[in-house]
């Protein structure tokens, strides 16, 4: 399938067990779904994005993998902006609860700042069987 930004695109989904050997597997579907979508020049800063929110997701979610949960991440395209769902069952929390922003960067808590620099607009937000993250992106 080829299809232009501007298009609409039925959304595609894709679900996982929390774990870090699934995080290849999710990156892969995102990566098909960007280039048969033809979104040209973004897809690198996109999975590191996604990247980084799912990665975060199972270290910090569900204790690096320990804990058993599921991550639900839905892919969309809609008046040209690449819509990124990721819904987890983890317990409900925010980013502020996760601020590691007097840890110096060789220490990891940089992925936060990485994201909000690659999106065009990111939510977080707490739901009643977990969390929800929002990632909107422009075309290049």
């Amino acid at each position: 399938m080829s299809m232009t930004w501007g298009m609409n695109v039925s959304v595609e989904t894709f679900d996982c067990a929390a774990t870090a050997d699934n995080l290849a597997s999710a990156r892969r579907f995102l990566r098909r779904f960007l280039a048969e979508v033809n979104w040209n020049g973004r897809d690198l800063d996109i999975l590191i994005a996604v990247g980084e929110v799912l990665l975060n997701i199972v270290r910090h979610g569900f204790g690096g993998g320990n804990l058993r949960g599921n991550i639900h991440m839905e892919i969309s395209i809609a008046k040209g902006v690449l819509v990124v769902l990721i819904e987890d069952n983890a317990p409900p929390s925010l980013p502020s609860g996760w601020s590691s922003s007097q840890r110096p960067a060789e220490d990891g808590g940089v992925g936060l700042a990485i994201v909000n620099h690659i999106a065009a607009e990111v939510e977080f937000a707490p739901t009643a069987t977990g969390n929800r993250a929002r990632l909107r992106f422009h075309p290049g």
